[in-house]
């Protein structure tokens, strides 16, 4: 068997493992499960390419909420015009599962405030965890500590990343925060919430 197969072959399996796990969760057939996932995908499609390594709760999750996303796709993307509403949605999936609009509109005017001469909605698109505005605005300050001088928004325009690098983990409140039992489990990744073997 060629590796490429291998891997394939792979991705397949955990994708059928994830879907069954999903639809055991929310008690409904492999078949309805699928037909919600094709609804999904329609919707999200950058979500595509990390079906097979998304967790079971998360991908139960969005089909369970699958008849609600396009209003919320649309009060994300008039939040964030300027931002592929998609992969900021498989970025931050909270942001499409019941996370308060009416907040993320005050976070978003906090940012174009903080950062008004860069692209806000395309940095939040790549970069959701400057969405945690306390910490963003720490990052900030820590950076100008250790780099005197420092033209924030002239570097974030160039290497958002240098900024980011000083931002510590983002206090935004996931859809389903972790059990302290399965605490031990978390690891550093930025999407660990979401993403994972968790099959």
């Amino acid at each position: 068997m060629s590796e490429r197969y291998s891997l394939l072959w792979n991705d397949d399996l955990k994708a059928r493992l994830l879907k069954r796990k999903a639809a055991e969760q929310l008690g409904i057939s492999d078949e309805e499960l699928e037909a919600r996932l094709q609804r999904l995908l329609l919707l999200l499609p950058d979500i595509q390419q990390k079906l097979a390594s998304m967790r079971p709760q998360l991908v139960a999750a969005l089909a369970a909420q699958v008849d609600q996303l396009p209003g919320r796709l649309m009060a994300l993307k008039a939040i964030f015009p300027g931002a592929n509403t998609s992969l900021l949605a498989m970025r931050q999936p909270e942001l499409v599962l019941g996370f308060d609009m009416a907040r993320l509109e005050g976070i978003a005017a906090e940012l174009r405030e903080l950062l008004p001469n860069l692209n806000v909605d395309l940095l939040v698109e790549h970069n959701p965890a400057m969405l945690d505005v306390p910490g963003l605005k720490a990052a900030i300050e820590e950076a100008r500590r250790i780099m005197p001088g420092l033209d924030v928004q002239k570097q974030m325009a160039s290497d958002p990343q240098l900024i980011f690098g000083f931002q510590r983990g983002s206090q935004l409140i996931p859809y389903d925060p972790p059990r302290p039992e399965q605490a031990e489990e978390a690891d550093d990744d930025e999407y660990a919430a979401y993403y994972g073997s968790g099959v």
